[in-house]
């Protein structure tokens, strides 16, 4: 019972790595000629969930600063944002 549970979350917590998983699952069953179980397919999808995780975190995003006083002064607004953020693309 708990096991399933288990395999409910992964599934509907990440289906995209639980694809995945799937896929592997099937590239592994059709190379080695080995059935994969739905509790090793769970975890392999928790593997991808946290590597797509992690991406998702290392992804830069660009910023646009726009101010009305100039490019000096938001030059001087950057600089701040700058050192608090460090995934800003320049």
């Amino acid at each position: 019972m708990q096991q399933e549970n288990r395999q409910r979350e992964i599934r509907e917590g990440g289906p995209l790595a639980y694809e995945m998983a799937n896929v592997a699952c099937g590239i592994l069953r059709s190379a080695y000629g080995c059935e994969v179980s739905a509790d090793e397919t769970g975890y392999i999808a928790l593997y991808f969930h946290i590597a797509l995780e992690r991406m998702r975190a290392q992804r830069k995003k660009r910023v646009l600063i726009v101010c009305g006083a100039g490019k000096g002064a938001a030059m001087s607004r950057r600089t701040p944002s700058k050192r608090t953020t460090e995934n800003i693309s320049r």
